[in-house]
């Protein structure tokens, strides 16, 4: 499985959680462990695409202003 489905998947639970009966406790207990797993996952995905960013990143000039182009010294020229 990927993080994305094992994102929807814990976001699926989270959702029916409160609905299945569960001791209050254990319902405290599950949604602190689904928030910790979402964390952990968020904190994971951040660093790969960090990490993809950095290799990806072009390191040229990021803004280039066009410019009309100097035609040789025409004053020189004169006779």
């Amino acid at each position: 499985m990927t993080r994305q489905q094992i994102l929807g998947v814990i976001g699926l639970w989270t959702l029916i959680l409160p609905f299945l009966g569960f001791p209050n406790d254990w319902k405290l207990n599950m949604v602190a462990l689904n928030g910790l797993i979402i964390l952990i996952l968020y904190w994971k995905m951040r660093k790969e695409s960090q990490a993809i960013s950095i290799k990806t990143k072009n390191h040229g000039a990021g803004f280039v202003e066009n410019s009309i182009a100097e035609k040789p010294n025409q004053a020189n020229t004169e006779e």
